[in-house]
């Protein structure tokens, strides 16, 4: 700023003399002492006082006008820095009038705004004589123009019953300003600074306190409210939050009470009321506002002064409103819309993660309820666990060994005992220390899921658990929240049923492999994963190439990639292995799959979407569809199997026979499908297997 030579106004009794020669005693004033002081309100006691004794007046006061935030403030008077400032509002008309003022003492005096005189009224009662006011002007760069600069009235000193004439007291203000104006005013702006990083400070405790909060958004809209009252030292608060569907504001804190606690609901219309405007608005006198809705005032009896009112936004709307209102000192100033402003990105913020982060919450609560309603109707007892371990049946069935065996000859309730059976025989118990009663657990647990995965240890009584009866791409093309889940990384059943496998292995009490250490546990994990997901026929398609280049070289067991390409080789024919049994149990294994092929084109006509052949049970032609796959995929496989356990070359034989049984079901689905049957209806009759009969009795083995 640049210091203007301050001009006079005399309050009541004015005059203006000018003395020639006037010697100031500004120069009596210790410069060291005013420059040593910390605050500017030390620097304005020190000041005023020296002006009160220079000019022999009763008592002497500094009016801070604050052009920024457009207050006229009295901090100090006398010796005495007052704890509550009195302030008044500025009008841009007070600030032109002080400006434009000259030498006309008296129209000063008439244009001097009321609410500056009242000012003065709270500090010198009206008997108490007469009051010289000298305003302080300077001239202020302002905006982004550095070359414009404005007259600004930054001072307003004020001198009670002075005993020296005007004039004097004129020049001895004038000469005193001229040597500590730049120092109060640079103390000014420094204090100010000071404030401004300070509210900053609060801003970021604020931020760290709300996001303390997001698990409850109650507690954090209380907790915004209550922060925003103190740091702007508002009487009241209250948020709005946008009801999108009902298009009102619906008061969620209101006087830093929920509604909920209160048992009542303040709402207002969207187009209703100061909080409807979207925008940050401080309203001094908000009776005289337009938008101002008294039927607040009047339902809650409260009598609403002032109004800082701001609005909350997520990302790209306005999501609320925050209202705060009758700052306790006074009115809201310009820094207290700066705080609102940068106060409202952290409400913001807070608010739209508080949300996302109750739809987590809710959605893990969820899941998590289904996991326990699955875990409650698939209890495992202990009893169930004893029935196992203590079994008298010797479990003994001829051919168990074999490849023709069929594990759907074994009854239902004995299936875990085989499983243990196996274990048994393969040494697994013994050689990594498992507990029996655990593995017991983790079994029955497994065969509660699904039965088809009863087969093959670990990864082969895992690999369909949770199964859909839905392909991959089915999947994918609905959307399904499996798909969301695993989509990017393929194999998404696979994927799923391995999740709910290392589950079951979570599941108290079923943790079976414990007893290994931490690198075999390692280890065992990933080849769990690597056997499910090479039950995906995409995987196998993918590893195809390198099988048949490891069957071609000869497997070596020390060579880690053999060892991985065997394991999935192994998963995909024990998956594949009931196309090796005899036609009849192939034939009740089709009947399965067609019923989820149906189930999934059903599904797929009311997505609008034309299913494959395969899938629609008007169109599906099974024994085509049948040789299609035992001839293109299934005894591919198994030949390449047999190159290295050359014993398996049985299996081969075995799905060349169910070829040419299905080949000999082509003319006898036709002469049925003709009757008037569905594909499926041929396929789950009795004709089919009498006729399939009487066609292969040439055939050996069927």
């Amino acid at each position: 700023m640049e210091l203007m030579e301050p001009k006079t106004w005399v309050y009541r009794n004015l005059s203006m003399f000018n003395i020639e020669g006037f010697s100031s005693d500004a120069a009596s004033i210790n410069w060291d002492n005013i420059n040593n002081l910390d605050s500017v309100d030390e620097k304005v006691v020190y000041l005023i006082n020296a002006l009160k004794s220079q000019a022999e007046a009763s008592t002497a006061f500094l009016i801070n006008l604050l052009n920024v935030s457009e207050e006229a403030v009295v901090q100090v008077v006398l010796d005495k820095i007052l704890e509550s400032p009195v302030r008044t509002p500025l009008s841009e008309d007070t600030i032109s009038d002080i400006v434009e003022y000259k030498d006309n003492s008296l129209k000063c005096a008439e244009n001097l705004d009321p609410k500056i005189q009242g000012l003065i009224k709270e500090i010198v009662p009206e008997d108490s004589g007469e009051v010289m006011i000298i305003p302080i002007l300077a001239k202020e760069h302002r905006g982004n123009l550095p070359n414009k600069s404005i007259i600004c009235p930054v001072y307003l000193v004020c001198l009670v019953n002075p005993s020296k004439n005007n004039s004097y007291v004129s020049k001895l203000v004038n000469e005193t300003f001229k040597y500590c104006l730049t120092l109060l005013l640079n103390t000014r702006e420094c204090e100010e600074e000071r404030r401004l990083k300070q509210q900053c400070q609060s801003l970021l405790s604020v931020a760290r306190k709300l996001f303390s909060h997001l698990g409850d958004l109650c507690d954090l809209l209380k907790e915004i409210m209550s922060e925003a009252r103190r740091l702007t030292n508002a009487e009241r608060c209250s948020l709005f939050l946008l009801d999108p569907d009902h298009m009102h504001l619906v008061a969620k804190v209101f006087d830093g009470v929920s509604p909920a606690e209160k048992r009542t609901e303040v709402r207002i219309a969207k187009d209703q009321g100061i909080a409807a405007t979207g925008q940050l608005l401080n309203i001094r006198n908000a009776y005289k506002h337009p938008l101002f809705y008294k039927g607040m005032d009047e339902a809650t009896g409260f009598h609403t002064r002032n109004i800082l009112c701001f609005p909350i936004r997520d990302e790209d709307n306005i999501v609320g409103v925050a209202q705060l209102c009758n700052k306790i000192d006074g009115h809201f100033d310009y820094f207290d819309e700066q705080v609102a402003n940068a106060f409202s990105i952290y409400c913001g913020i807070s608010i739209m993660h508080s949300l996302v982060y109750k739809r987590i919450q809710d959605a893990q609560a969820r899941s998590k309820l289904s996991n326990e309603l699955m875990m409650y109707h698939m209890q495992v007892s202990d009893q169930d666990v004893a029935d196992v371990i203590t079994c008298p049946n010797p479990h003994e069935i001829p051919k168990f060994d074999s490849f023709s065996f069929t594990p759907r000859k074994l009854l239902h309730k004995e299936t875990p005992c085989f499983v243990v059976k196996m274990f048994e025989e393969l040494h697994f118990i013994e050689d990594f220390r498992i507990k029996k009663e655990t593995l017991i657990r983790f079994i029955l647990y497994a065969k509660k899921r699904n039965l088809e995965a009863l087969a093959y240890f670990v990864s082969c009584l895992c690999h369909d658990i949770d199964h859909r009866g839905t392909t991959n791409s089915f999947q994918q093309q609905s959307n399904s929240v499996l798909a969301s889940l695993y989509s990017s990384e393929g194999s998404v059943m696979e994927r799923h049923h391995l999740s709910q496998t290392i589950c079951t292995l979570n599941t108290e009490g079923c943790n079976f492999l414990e007893s290994l250490n931490r690198d075999d546990y390692i280890k065992c994990l990933d080849l769990i994963k690597d056997m499910i997901l090479a039950t995906d026929l995409a995987t196998h398609y993918n590893l195809h190439s390198r099988q048949l280049a490891m069957a071609e070289e000869g497997y070596d067991k020390t060579n880690p990639e053999h060892r991985y390409y065997l394991c999935s080789l192994l998963m995909t024919c024990a998956d594949l292995s009931d196309q090796t049994k005899d036609w009849r149990e192939t034939k009740k294994v089709a009947q399965l799959i067609y019923a989820e092929f149906f189930m999934q084109g059903d599904l797929e006509k009311k997505m609008g979407k034309e299913p494959a052949n395969m899938m629609d049970r008007e169109k599906a032609s099974i024994p085509d569809h049948q040789v299609e796959f035992l001839t293109e995929c299934c005894i591919c496989i198994f030949k390449l199997l047999a190159t290295i356990f050359p014993s398996a070359k049985q299996l081969v034989e075995a799905i060349k026979q169910n070829i040419i049984c299905w080949e000999a079901a082509k003319d006898i689905f036709e002469k049925l499908c003709v009757e008037g049957r569905t594909s499926y209806e041929v396929l789950t009759s009795e004709d089919l297997e009498t006729e399939i009969q009487a066609a292969m009795k040439p055939v050996k083995g069927v």
